[in-house]
């Protein structure tokens, strides 16, 4: 996601969930990532943050920003393959001590929000 080749050493971290969440770190910056993008007054363009999950109930929004008929049907969405709520306990907490917080600002942020 930096546009750079990761170390063998962080390589090995990514091997899978278990590896990732032992290192404790994390490599892909996502909440540096967010704050970047979420930053007001930072670049020449608007941009629309929506959650996934509400693009139905948003869909007027969505489609009013990018320019489409009012008559045009939501875009097809499909349920998530995977839900972190369903790993084991110990996995939940390691994910919670890596992006609980992140997980926590983007819960309370609103429906659509136009930056």
């Amino acid at each position: 996601m930096r546009l750079r080749t990761p170390t063998a050493e962080v390589e090995q971290t990514l091997l899978d969930l278990d590896h990732f969440l032992e290192a404790g770190v994390d490599e892909f910056g996502l909440a540096d990532q967010f704050d970047r993008w979420y930053a007001r007054g930072t670049r020449a363009y608007p941009v629309l943050f929506l959650k996934y999950e509400n693009l139905a109930t948003a869909w007027p929004e969505v489609r009013e920003f990018i320019g489409l008929p009012a008559d045009y049907p939501c875009l097809a969405t499909r349920a998530r393959e995977s839900e972190w709520q369903a790993t084991p306990d110990s996995v939940r907490a390691r994910l919670d001590e890596m992006y609980g917080d992140l997980a926590r600002r983007l819960a309370a942020l609103p429906t659509v929000d136009l930056r």
